[in-house]
């Protein structure tokens, strides 16, 4: 009862954009075929297009999608889209004008006021006629809709552990590795197509609850993880379609979290997250909230920049999130605190992979933050403990963080670090020569050591924890170190070219990247 409530609030408080991903996920669920997004300048009345076969007869949906309550003069004014989807023959290559028609009104809210009366009145009118009707998806029909995938659909273990997490979630606590834990099913091989696409939507629901919690980073991280199952579950149907309903979910996170600094300036931000912790607490989670924030942007960006004009038009990247002017923001916000270069865990590497990827692709300056991360990870190995692995806890992490001066709260220095392996293969591949040289040369005069993971599942997964750079590489790329071997062809996302997907799948994983992937993604975007 508790996970039905939940399903019906979620619907109920989506926004009219928030609502198309999961709209199209669950059309998919349903059995629709050719479903497409395609809101916008020319969507000629139709918000989403999709077919399904009813009666051995294929037939053409054209749904019209609002959110909140309906009145009178809200349904004067859809009235036109609707005679627009009826008399439409152009909207998209997918749309067939010759099929039977179907015309859907989405709303998760309701008919209110005079809106019933006129559009019962409106309806008639055209039955009169002979002529096609408006159907209503209002949210007593929707709701089931939704509960019927994300509830009946499944199994009782699955609903038991989607209502924890969903608490947690909306709680504001969760990590990666609860989230990690749950979507493990998700990769699983004999995934049904509902099931699959039931995946999809619960994912919606849990990143919305996690999103309004202020957690988007949690949020982004079921998005990555639905990317990264489609392209390890080889069997899974529609895995495309899945991924653009994944990366349209974090497009939502991403501009969420851009919506709520655009208008602030660095300075401010910092301050904020400064002051939004008790006592010495920031010394701890000011860099997380920093490396979090950079990671989502920079993550929204390069899923911006990586694809053609053709595929943002039709998965509606919002015009608000402009590539430029974010970057243009968070290069001033790296400026302005040593956060992200002052990463507190290997966990918060990738944040700056990712950012000086992006910040690099539209024409930022990165080597002063990379020699800067640099100094601090040699620091902290040559007069403290490093930094803790990927994957630790909290306390693990601040134990290891503030604990070297006392004996009683270390767990034992620690030399190597992910960070280091980032720094020099992002150097190397921005052809920062004397940056590569210098921190290669640091790394032996203070005994650090760059460290990885080679390997993508489901092969296996080796933990190199003492990389050997070489001091000046031949253009053998195999000589610079051992995870130079590894080829584009090492993930099935690097070998099709979707750049972006490698992005999510590192996410997930934040141990490994392969310089060969790394190098043709900072060329791709």
């Amino acid at each position: 009862m508790f996970l039905a409530d939940a399903v019906a609030g979620y619907v109920a408080n989506l926004t009219e954009r928030e609502l198309d991903a999961p709209l199209i996920a669950l059309l998919r669920s349903r059995g629709f075929t050719q479903v497409h997004l395609i809101h916008g300048q020319y969507e000629f009345g139709k918000d989403i297009i999709a077919r399904r076969l009813e009666d051995g007869i294929e037939t053409q949906y054209c749904l019209q999608s609002k959110a909140g309550d309906l009145n009178a003069r809200s349904w004067r004014e859809l009235r036109l889209q609707v005679d627009a989807m009826r008399t439409g023959t152009v909207a998209h290559p997918a749309f067939d004008p010759i099929l039977p028609r179907r015309l859907v009104v989405v709303t998760n809210g309701r008919l209110i006021g005079g809106a019933a009366i006129e559009f019962q009145d409106y309806n008639a009118h055209h039955r009169s006629r002979d002529e096609l009707i408006a159907e209503l998806w209002d949210i007593d029909e929707l709701a089931p809709m939704f509960y019927d995938v994300l509830v009946d659909g499944v199994t009782a273990r699955h609903r038991s552990r989607t209502l924890e997490l969903l608490g947690q979630l909306g709680s504001g606590r969760g990590s990666y590795a609860l989230i990690r834990e749950y979507a493990a099913a998700w990769f699983d091989l004999d995934l049904s197509r509902r099931d699959s696409w039931a995946n999809v939507l619960t994912a919606a629901m849990l990143a919305q609850e996690a999103s309004t919690a202020g957690r988007e980073d949690l949020a982004a991280q079921l998005a990555y993880h639905l990317i990264r199952s489609t392209w390890e579950v080889p069997a899974v149907e529609d895995a495309e379609a899945q991924r653009r309903v994944a990366r349209a979910l974090l497009r939502q996170v991403a501009q969420r979290s851009w919506d709520q600094v655009r208008n602030l300036a660095a300075a401010d931000v910092v301050a904020q997250t400064l002051s939004g912790s008790p006592g010495f607490a920031a010394f701890a989670t000011h860099p997380v909230k920093i490396a979090r924030l950079c990671e989502i942007l920079s993550m929204g960006g390069l899923l911006n920049l990586s694809e053609s004009g053709a595929a943002r038009n039709d998965d509606n990247v919002t015009a608000d999130f402009d590539a430029a002017a974010v970057a243009g923001w968070l290069q001033a916000l790296v400026e302005a605190t040593p956060g992200l270069s002052h990463p507190v865990s290997d966990d918060y590497a990738f944040s700056l992979l990712v950012t000086c990827v992006f910040l690099h692709a539209s024409g930022q300056e990165v080597e002063h933050l990379l020699r800067e991360a640099a100094i601090w990870l040699l620091d902290r190995v040559e007069y403290a403990d490093g930094i803790a692995a990927a994957g630790a806890t909290p306390n693990e992490m601040v134990r290891v963080l503030l604990g070297s001066p006392y004996r009683g709260l270390r767990k034992g220095a620690r030399k190597d670090s992910y960070g280091l392996t980032v720094i020099l293969d992002l150097a190397r591949a921005f052809g920062l020569a004397d940056l590569f040289a210098d921190v290669v040369h640091d790394l032996e005069a203070v005994e650090a050591y760059a460290s990885i993971v080679r390997g993508y599942p489901p092969h296996q997964a080796i933990l190199i924890a003492r990389l050997s750079y070489a001091d000046h590489p031949t253009e053998v790329e195999s000589l610079v170190a051992a995870h130079y071997e590894d080829g584009v062809d090492a993930m099935p996302a690097a070998a099709n070219g979707a750049w972006f997907d490698v992005a999510a799948t590192w996410a997930t994983l934040r141990d490994r990247h392969t310089p060969a992937i790394l190098d043709a993604l900072v060329h791709a975007v």
